[in-house]
């Protein structure tokens, strides 16, 4: 995301508004994971976002997989429901 943000400050673009955000160019996954679209400061930001996306998720479940070595069923219970209301939200957000 900082080097997005340092492209958008070095490039003759303005930094948009909260009216014009829904104007710019968002690169799909695919060019988030190919770099198909390294130049432009919005797949920065976009990967950055990507990135802080998934990071509870990928806690969650290592913590999962802690409990379920540990055979530490109670806490499990409760991480299992922690990743049942992450994949719900998410669920619910592309509807």
């Amino acid at each position: 995301m900082v080097v997005g943000m340092i492209l958008f400050l070095l490039s003759s673009h303005k930094i948009p508004g909260k009216s014009e955000l829904h104007r710019l160019p968002a690169p799909t996954l695919s060019q988030l994971l190919t770099g198909s679209e390294y130049k432009s400061p919005s797949a920065y930001l976009g990967a950055g976002l990507l990135m802080l996306s998934f990071t509870p998720i990928l806690r969650v479940l290592v913590t999962v997989s802690h409990f379920w070595h540990d055979k530490d069923y109670k806490h499990l219970a409760a991480a299992v429901g922690v990743l049942a209301i992450i994949a719900l939200s998410i669920f619910l957000a592309w509807r």
